[in-house]
């Protein structure tokens, strides 16, 4: 057990790219981490004040304009903060989670909530409630029971320095904490061969609530089926005010696509690197496009500052963007990542380490962020389990939706717009293999009106057929999971009930 000190009432993590001792036995690289924990004056940011975004066909295709419009809300949030010297963080509660229970029961995810807690990440916010406490190395001496302290000399306590860091942030005094939005944490240590600390509530009964930067964490609650967030709570309202502050000034180098101006003709020194304080904020914008579809570039014109001899220059630039900095497509993401969660993002490799040019070369930031960002939203849709200990088959519906405080109900996707095609995925897994090995993968196709059964069949003869499951066309792919052994198995889907 890990004990605390006096809480304090509000924090926030950073989140970079992976150091060497972030490894997985120790907690990290986890199916939904693209990154780990930064300390202060480690952070990674956007020196650009305007981010453009936008929509691929895929996106389009399966979410249709109301999920642009969901995301939309999402980004009008991030657009809605004030300049971060003005943050006044008093404003802001300590819980903005809400629950849906119509979309709860449906075990759908609420589009707008997932883009916004994908968006904060990518401003460069880590999961508070996770690195109250994180394990950088592991040593024996951290198991329980401790050894015998003697002569009132506890070496495990030294070792716990060296072995446990803490890694969330007090935003007002810059100080480890732990408290996430008010409710003061502790953590004991979890060893199964993979170790981690976990953090739990000091007081059983008071709020857990998550914020908005806690996301989709393996071992905490975040985001579930059924929840939305209504905005920011207090903690990451906290954590952007400290990255894009101008008093947070770092050595930092502007994108490529950034030009230099000329004022009345004069031209002025162009300083690509140098010591540069937050720009503020950020704005999204939504990248242009032509009458086809296709993006265009946009041009935005800035002042960049920079610090040199304790004076702040203004420096008159231009931003040509040609790309959406940030990309919000849809696909079927196991394809790409059979670990992933229920989306898949870029990750923080790409990220610019400017730790050298910050005096600390050692260290695993500060840095900043740079594009392009890809998000994709995975085409949920039924998870059929069968085959082996799943006899009868599990159906497990999964989806998207939109829905909020009102009384309607949620608005799910894909729409309706003539899908008459049922894609079924199967996944064949072999259980004598361990871990359990994926012998193959096919996609049927089959003729389905949107909204009608199909029946999932297997045999051992081509002849006689036994009804698995039945699913219905709701416009996802619907992933089969089977489980055997490498006896011949035949596999169909044909329209209808069972």
């Amino acid at each position: 057990m890990l004990l605390v000190f006096t809480p304090r009432m509000k924090a926030f993590s950073l989140l970079g790219p992976y150091t060497d001792w972030m490894v997985n036995t120790n907690g990290y690289r986890e199916a939904t981490d693209i990154g780990g924990p930064m300390n202060i004056n480690e952070e990674y940011r956007w020196n650009v004040p305007v981010i453009t975004y936008g929509f691929d066909q895929s996106f389009l295709n399966y979410f249709g304009s109301n999920g642009v419009v969901a995301v939309e809300s999402a980004i009008q949030i991030l657009n809605d903060l004030p300049a971060a010297s003005d943050i006044i963080l008093s404003n802001y509660p300590s819980a903005t989670e809400r629950m849906d229970f119509q979309a709860a029961a449906l075990n759908v995810y609420d589009l707008k909530s997932t883009a916004l807690v994908l968006l904060v990440e990518h401003l460069g916010l880590g999961q508070p409630t996770r690195n109250i406490l994180d394990l950088k190395s592991w040593s024996p001496d951290l198991q329980y029971p401790p050894p015998v302290c003697t002569n009132e000399v506890c070496p495990q306590l030294i070792k716990v320095q060296n072995d446990v860091i803490q890694r969330n942030f007090d935003p007002e005094t810059l100080d480890s904490s732990f408290v996430v939005n008010g409710t003061p944490y502790s953590g004991y240590l979890y060893s199964n061969g993979l170790h981690d600390i976990i953090e739990f509530p000091l007081d059983p009964e008071a709020p857990t609530d998550s914020a908005v930067a806690d996301g989709f964490s393996f071992w905490y609650t975040g985001l579930q089926p059924g929840g939305f967030y209504l905005g920011l709570t207090a903690d990451d309202a906290g954590g952007l005010r400290y990255l894009l502050n101008v008093t947070n000034v770092n050595w930092e180098r502007l994108p490529a696509d950034v030009l230099f101006r000329s004022i009345a003709g004069r031209e002025l020194r162009r300083v690509r690197g140098a010591w540069r304080p937050g720009v503020e904020k950020i704005t999204f914008l939504p990248q242009p496009q032509n009458k086809r579809g296709k993006f265009k570039t946009a041009v935005f014109n800035f002042t960049a500052a920079y610090v040199t001899n304790g004076v702040t220059v203004e420096q008159p630039v231009r931003r040509v963007v040609r790309h959406p900095d940030i990309l919000f497509s849809a696909a079927d993401a196991y394809l790409s990542d059979s670990n992933s969660p229920i989306f898949l993002r870029t990750g923080t490799s790409g990220w610019i380490n400017n730790a050298g040019q910050n005096g600390n070369p050692t260290n695993a930031g500060p840095g900043v962020i740079n594009s392009p960002v890809q998000i994709t939203f995975d085409d949920l849709g039924p998870d059929v389990l069968s085959g082996s200990s799943f006899n009868p088959a599990v159906v497990m519906n999964r989806g998207w939706a939109s829905f909020d405080e009102s009384t309607n109900p949620p608005v799910l996707y894909p729409p309706n717009t003539g899908q008459n095609q049922l894609l079924v995925r199967l996944h064949f897994y072999d259980i004598t293999a361990m871990p359990l090995a994926e012998v193959s993968t096919t996609l049927f196709k089959v003729a389905v009106p949107f909204g009608s059964p199909a029946t999932l069949q297997i045999s051992t003869n081509q002849t006689d057929w036994i009804s698995v499951a039945a699913v219905t066309n709701s416009g996802s792919i619907v992933r089969w999971d089977y489980l055997g052994t490498k006896t011949p198995v035949s596999f169909t889907v044909v329209p209808g009930a069972l």
